[in-house]
């Protein structure tokens, strides 16, 4: 483990979440396309796992069209859309046989999304998740912003890069999209430690 940190903005609902697992009324285990990055695809290829082995070879297919190590090989769903790897009680069998190092980024991560603009790290979550839905929603101070410091080995997966200053958006809304949001991380924090006063 290295002791690098890396500093990352993001909503202060992200600190406490959990993925609440079979108490969930959705899955986001079901009605997805699933994608296996290229390193995770090459450790299930090695599972020697009499219970996943065989799971693993009729089920993961590498993904000839995509010519990328994020896409390199994808989950072959059920009929019903349903990941192949899920027990009876609709939790992960590879998470739980060989735990959380071995899942592919895209259940790995999800429903975290990460964004860099302008050399800056902004960590936000996608609302198809009920729990990230619950908390982002509907807490009564509304969405609030905080810069957390994490160890740089923290798994991650940056989803697009905006350089604000460069010649892509010179004349297009993009480019104040770092100061919008630096502006609003601003506002949020002046809310919350005046939280209860009168501004």
């Amino acid at each position: 483990m290295s002791n690098r940190k890396r500093i990352i903005l993001e909503p202060s609902y992200m600190k406490d979440f959990n993925c609440i697992g079979s108490k969930c009324e959705d899955s986001c285990c079901i009605g997805w396309k699933v994608f296996i990055d290229k390193s995770t695809y090459q450790k299930y290829k090695k599972i020697q796992d009499i219970g996943l082995k065989p799971l693993f070879q009729k089920m993961i297919n590498r993904e000839h069209t995509q010519n990328n190590n994020v896409s390199y090989g994808k989950i072959k769903m059920l009929e019903n859309g349903g990941c192949p790897f899920l027990d009876e009680e609709s939790l992960c069998k590879i998470h739980r046989k060989l735990g959380a190092e071995y899942l592919s980024d895209t259940c790995a991560l999800y429903p975290r999304h990460v964004n860099q603009i302008d050399g800056r790290l902004e960590r936000s979550a996608v609302i198809s998740c009920p729990e990230i839905a619950r908390a982002a929603l509907l807490d009564s101070r509304g969405i609030r912003f905080e810069q957390v410091e994490e160890d740089i080995d923290k798994r991650i997966n940056v989803h697009r890069i905006f350089d604000t200053e460069g010649h892509l958006y010179i004349n297009k809304p993009e480019r104040y999209f770092g100061t919008l949001g630096y502006l609003a991380y601003l506002y949020y924090r002046i809310v919350d430690i005046n939280y209860g006063k009168d501004l």
